[in-house]
């Protein structure tokens, strides 16, 4: 039953048997077959077909989520066979860019010593949307982001409070922008809608480490942390409308899961104080 919801998960989230195939490199008559045998054991269609591609049903909305829960659980005591003498438990993270590079090396090494010890962590640098996303689909059990986003069962705790600024020259036509879906580009584009800019030059990085290695070699302007640009990056202040907070994420896990211990240690070394001030 595992093996089929996997394919029925693919296509749910794909909208598509063909996506679906190529994401779990299986032939799509392959998928088909299996959603359909999946179908007659639960005596109830899964998806309808039409000229976008395949619409789940009411049935298959209740499958997705209740069947996420249950392939977590099953997870979890797959995990606890496998390592019966001495039980690991997988944790996988996603971090933000700024969270990454400012809060988070702080907020670990301030954990207990033996936290830890019977987990197998995943840090995993995203941007904020796609945290969201992956936490709702159970590919992640922690998040830490950069903007107010949340979703329907995904738990939120607001802690740092960071400041954006106009780093580098603004005389220079380009502008470095962080890709959609990022913190920060949420924030550059309602700076940009603000000020009517329209950006005669941009080029596109998904990463924070090199759009400020690009500054400090007088590439372009950026909205970016205060807290990443090195002394020699000249920035402007752009207020406190440009001040944000950075949040915690966590999704619903079983009553017993040691992830539950795990997420209070992490918000317990949560704080609105800037890592050079700890």
């Amino acid at each position: 039953m595992i093996k089929f919801f996997n394919v029925f998960q693919a296509v749910y989230e794909t909208r598509s048997f063909s996506q679906a195939a190529e994401q779990l490199y299986i032939s799509q008559p392959t998928v088909s077959v299996q959603i359909q045998q999946l179908e007659q054991t639960l005596g109830t269609p899964l998806f309808t077909r039409n000229h976008h591609g395949v619409s789940p049903t009411a049935a298959a909305d209740l499958l997705y989520q209740e069947g996420l829960v249950l392939t977590d659980r099953w997870q979890e005591l797959v995990d606890q066979v496998q390592h019966a003498t001495k039980p690991h438990v997988t944790c996988r993270i996603g971090v933000s860019n700024t969270i990454a590079a400012t809060q988070l090396p702080p907020i670990i090494a301030e954990l207990p010593q033996t936290a830890l010890q019977e987990f197998d962590c995943q840090l995993l640098l995203m941007n904020s949307a796609g945290i969201v996303d992956e936490l709702v689909a159970h590919n992640l059990e922690f998040g830490f982001i950069e903007q107010p986003l949340t979703a329907s069962g995904i738990a939120r705790r607001a802690f740092f409070t960071d400041q954006l600024v106009h780093a580098g020259d603004p005389k220079r036509p380009l502008w470095l922008l962080r890709e959609a879906g990022s913190g920060v580009r949420h924030y550059t584009d309602r700076y940009l809608a603000q000020h009517n800019l329209t950006p005669k030059q941009v080029m596109v990085v998904n990463n924070n480490d090199i759009i400020v290695r690009l500054l400090t070699q007088g590439i372009g302007q950026t909205i970016v942390s205060q807290n990443v640009l090195p002394q020699q990056v000249a920035y402007q202040s752009l207020g406190p409308q440009f001040t944000r907070q950075f949040y915690f994420l966590s999704r619903p896990l079983p009553p017993t899961s040691p992830l539950n211990q795990l997420a209070q240690l992490l918000q317990d070394q949560l704080t609105t104080e800037s890592p050079q001030q700890r």
